[in-house]
């Protein structure tokens, strides 16, 4: 055989299989399955493997988004894309929070992992009865659990404007 004729196997089913990527479900299969063979044999990276469960949160007000990803614990995914257009929509009652009253959930015995963070302004989190709010941090309580922080391009305000909640899959390629 000439040099040029030899060839990685792995590599060349790697390559062959790189169109058909996108369209596979990982977050359908176990953590463990993607960080032991699929991260293992290459075809994500084992970062990627431990976000394939994540969510995209989006919350529009007006012209102002906040958006944030996280591990979906709680299935908020499929509660929000249970409702029309697979998001859930409310009326502006306060400018410092927003409470999503049909989005609610048991709060876990176990604290949540995400802390409060200088220079995060805003948090996707559940009020003490277990509805899904969204708070700026300086009315944050002891009793939220906090999901995740959430980010804005500009200042984001809660405007006197509907708000909107909709969730996607945090899409590893």
């Amino acid at each position: 055989m000439e040099t040029e004729d030899v060839f990685n196997v792995a590599e060349e089913i790697k390559n062959r299989l790189t169109e058909y990527i996108p369209f596979v479900d990982f977050y359908k299969m176990s953590q463990a399955f993607l960080v032991d063979f699929v991260a293992a044999k290459g075809f994500t990276s084992v970062e990627q493997a431990l976000h394939a469960h994540y969510i995209c949160v989006e919350i529009k007000n007006g012209d102002n988004t906040l958006t944030g990803t996280f591990k979906d614990d709680f299935k908020l995914y499929d509660q929000v894309r249970g409702y029309e257009y697979g998001r859930t929509k409310i009326t502006h009652h306060s400018e410092v929070k927003q409470r999503f009253f049909k989005l609610k959930f048991k709060i876990p015995s176990i604290p949540s992992t995400v802390t409060k963070m200088k220079g995060v302004e805003w948090y996707l989190c559940l009020e003490q009865d277990g509805v899904v709010t969204v708070k700026n941090h300086n009315f944050l309580a002891n009793t939220d659990y906090l999901i995740c922080e959430l980010y804005a391009k500009d200042d984001f305000r809660l405007l006197g404007k509907s708000t909107m909640i909709s969730a996607s899959r945090h899409k590893i390629f």
